[in-house]
């Protein structure tokens, strides 16, 4: 639940803990039981607990790439160990229907804190390596949020919303 992010749920006595997240688990049948992976936090980490999305490589099950307030992650041994690739607050992930190894992220900026930055990077390595897109996109100041999509007519058109802390809606760009 991003909805809340750098607004100081534990500070402000709302009790909405709830908001805070534990990492990535994982099930080996079909959803009766979940395990935590390597890739786990308590609640007491706050925000820093919150994950946005996890993929699988369909090529190779054991691969895994993950985003959340912390970074991106991989994995190579089926989430028993994590290395971050990627330091900054990912706000979206999304992976190429056609070319399981491209995949897009988004970052974001936190108002409250001054924190971050929002943008938009790419892998073609199945998040081994990132490199930042030239969106024209404020990175700090303006666009706290940036949600991406894929076209699926045609996954070489990439959309990005562009989301502002006064009305909402900054911008929509395509590319």
């Amino acid at each position: 639940d991003y909805a809340y992010l750098d607004s100081g749920l534990d500070l402000d006595d709302r009790k909405r803990h709830s908001h805070y997240g534990m990492g990535v688990y994982k099930t080996s049948n079909g959803g009766d039981s979940w395990e935590p992976t390597g890739l786990t936090y308590q609640l007491t980490e706050l925000d820093g607990s919150l994950m946005r999305r996890v993929f699988v490589n369909p090529l190779n099950e054991n691969e895994l790439v993950a985003g959340g307030i912390g970074g991106i992650f991989t994995s190579a041994d089926a989430g028993q160990t994590w290395t971050t690739i990627n330091d900054s607050l990912i706000r979206d992930l999304k992976m190429d229907p056609n070319n399981p190894n491209i995949l897009y992220a988004s970052s974001g900026y936190l108002s409250n804190s001054n924190n971050g930055t929002a943008g938009i990077m790419k892998s073609t390595d199945f998040g081994a390596n990132w490199t930042w897109l030239n969106t024209g996109i404020p990175t700090t100041g303006s666009v706290l949020r940036i949600e991406i999509a894929i076209a699926p007519s045609n996954s070489d058109h990439l959309y990005a919303i562009a989301v502002d802390s006064i009305s909402g809606f900054y911008g929509l760009y395509t590319s």
